[in-house]
């Protein structure tokens, strides 16, 4: 129970740490299976229960995505304004967000089965996710939900194109300056008579 969590990598993270993202995503690796993914830009604090069989998550703006299943244990992930209670036996691919301005969105994400229990922190508001249900939750109430379809909610599509068009132009460089160096060497090399030949060996 004393490691319950791995970072990609294998990293180990130990309860009442801290794990942040950075551009890309950053991934929670369960010790006892599944996973959640932090979204870029986002910091979340990780705790375990004394057993260290549940998890509790604390975030504040960002977004963070589960995926795994729970048997008869509960999990609970903490917003600015909410404890959102993940309750087993069930499985969990949700995806929570917090902007700027503290609204909240939750969204259940493909091969969920499970529901959610959002509850107010400032207030007694109670309100259940269910399994296939996308909404926003707006200045920590959880009355009146906006419907989510339309918004994202959860960690961004990795940028492709982005990615593809960003990493090739810091090689060429690279590439060209070694090939001159080559070039030059051999040029050097080509021109050098015996003599010179042990005055380079001593350079180097």
């Amino acid at each position: 129970g004393g490691h319950p969590v791995l970072a990609a990598g294998g990293t180990q993270v130990l309860s009442g740490s801290s794990v942040s993202a950075g551009d890309a995503a950053a991934l929670l690796k369960l010790a006892r299976g599944g996973e959640v993914r932090v979204c870029p830009r986002t910091s979340i604090s990780v705790s375990t229960s004394a057993g260290g069989r549940d998890l509790q998550l604390g975030m504040g703006t960002g977004a963070v995505e589960t995926h795994y299943s729970l048997a008869a244990s509960a999990d609970s992930l903490l917003t600015p304004d909410f404890r959102i209670l993940l309750a087993g036996p069930a499985t969990f691919h949700f995806a929570v967000g917090v902007d700027a301005h503290g609204d909240t969105c939750v969204r259940a994400l493909p091969g969920n089965t499970a529901s959610l229990i959002v509850s107010e922190m400032m207030g007694d508001g109670i309100y259940q996710v269910k399994a296939g249900e996308q909404v926003m939750f707006r200045g920590g109430h959880v009355a009146h939900p906006e419907d989510l379809a339309a918004r994202d909610c959860g960690c961004p599509a990795p940028p492709v194109n982005l990615q593809r068009a960003a990493a090739p132009p810091p090689q060429p460089p690279v590439i060209a300056s070694a090939a001159s160096c080559s070039i030059q060497l051999a040029k050097v090399e080509g021109h050098g008579t015996s003599s010179k030949t042990p005055e380079q060996g001593g350079g180097v």
